[in-house]
């Protein structure tokens, strides 16, 4: 399978996330060049590297992906705790403003918008990166897995202390002033937990934060239910999509249309779509396909991310693609059904007995990877490590979990 070029649309405008791959990988590389043969002949006045309790204004940088943001929960918890009388800061992408608010772990955050076209992106990061190195961080962590545009911005931003990721395989300047090696044989709560943990911060426990759910999102939901009659049913949301950046997670449609309509039929479920505003439409052809549709909420493109919450807190389980919601549900501590085929879940799975994880580990899988950008080349033609799931497997683990008589 040729490498597919995927878009992600927001009213008019589109991202080409091969195109930002690339212009990362070429691009970023040489700036990353110039700015170190820049660095020698202009050498940047030596700093303490020591980390101590001074610090006072901490800068963490992560723009790509919503559940590795809750994942990261762990570490930015426990640094936290480590300076409770320091400002943390967070610089991300705008659609990851709301799940930084619902942690409730920093005090700011700073966002640029990507998704309104890359005139308005290059403003944004103009003016917050001018903004940001007038601060003068103490502390600097770059979350960012092997990307060059996060470390240019650490050289740009220049923080006393900068903590990132280092790898052999990616070469991405000399920026950092703690290079942190990536283990990908560790999960990913505990490769940021690493991270942090090279600068004195010490992790007892690898436990989400768990979301802020408000008060109004709560009644909202409720009045949801109402209105679809919902009364003693057990209710469970599921998520058929995928980030646009690997759309070959996705379980194949006509596999969640068999279970979906197996599950309602045997056990009189009220089921909830969930999803972003481009989803739509997938979500929508996928409704078509159902028998049952009056045991059906849409609710894709409707509700935020608080109202999610609130959604989980009233589910039996839910039933996701690898994407950002499953974090989002492991983290409010609702049991989750997931697939795994170009991921691997030993980097991305829930953790715990009252997960489900579906995963083959085929000759093939996982293919999908931070030192690539998560490019997918499929070899198989289509998603072999996906279409090996079966329905009748995943019907099989449910019943036994979740509908013991």
């Amino acid at each position: 399978m040729e490498e597919t070029c995927v878009t992600f649309s927001l009213g008019i405008k589109t991202v080409n996330y091969n195109f930002l791959k690339r212009a990362d990988k070429l691009g970023g590389a040489i700036v990353c060049l110039f700015l170190t043969i820049f660095g020698r002949f202009f050498p940047k006045s030596k700093k303490e590297i020591k980390v101590e309790n001074s610090i006072k204004k901490i800068l963490i940088m992560k723009f790509w992906g919503l559940g590795s943001i809750v994942l990261a929960s762990p570490a930015i918890k426990s640094l936290r705790m480590k300076y409770p009388d320091a400002e943390i800061t967070f610089y991300t992408l705008s659609r990851n403003k709301e799940i930084c608010h619902l942690l409730g772990l920093v005090d700011k955050v700073v966002a640029v918008e990507l998704d309104q076209g890359i005139g308005k992106f290059i403003r944004d990061l103009l003016f917050t990166l001018f903004s940001l190195k007038k601060q003068h961080f103490d502390l600097l962590l770059d979350l960012e897995f092997f990307t060059r545009f996060s470390a240019i911005l650490t050289y740009l931003i220049n923080a006393r202390i900068s903590v990132g990721f280092d790898t052999w395989e990616v070469w991405r300047g000399n920026f950092h002033t703690v290079k942190v090696p990536y283990n990908r044989y560790w999960h990913m709560s505990k490769i940021f937990a690493n991270l942090v943990s090279k600068i004195g911060t010490k992790i007892e426990f690898l436990e989400l934060a768990h979301p802020r759910v408000s008060p109004a999102d709560r009644e909202f939901i409720n009045e949801i239910l109402e209105q679809n009659e919902v009364t003693n049913q057990h209710i469970v949301p599921v998520n058929v999509n995928s980030d646009p950046i690997g759309l070959e997670r996705r379980w194949p449609k006509s596999y969640f249309v068999r279970l979906i309509d197996e599950l309602i039929e045997k056990h009189n479920l009220k089921i909830v779509f969930i999803g972003s505003k481009t989803d739509i439409p997938y979500v929508q052809e996928m409704l078509s396909s159902l028998k049952n549709k009056n045991q059906i909420i849409n609710l894709a493109g409707k509700i935020n991310l608080s109202q999610l919450c609130a959604l989980f807190e009233k589910s039996h389980f839910f039933i996701s693609n690898d994407s950002g919601p499953l974090h989002l549900a492991v983290a409010m501590g609702l049991p989750t059904i997931s697939f795994f085929g170009p991921e691997t879940p030993v980097l991305y799975g829930p953790q715990g007995a009252k997960h489900l994880v579906f995963f083959k580990n085929i000759d093939c899988s996982p293919c999908m990877n931070v030192h690539s950008a998560k490019t997918i080349k499929c070899c198989k033609g289509s998603a072999e490590c996906m279409e090996s799931i079966t329905v009748e497997e995943v019907v099989n683990e449910i019943e036994k979990n979740f509908f013991r008589k």
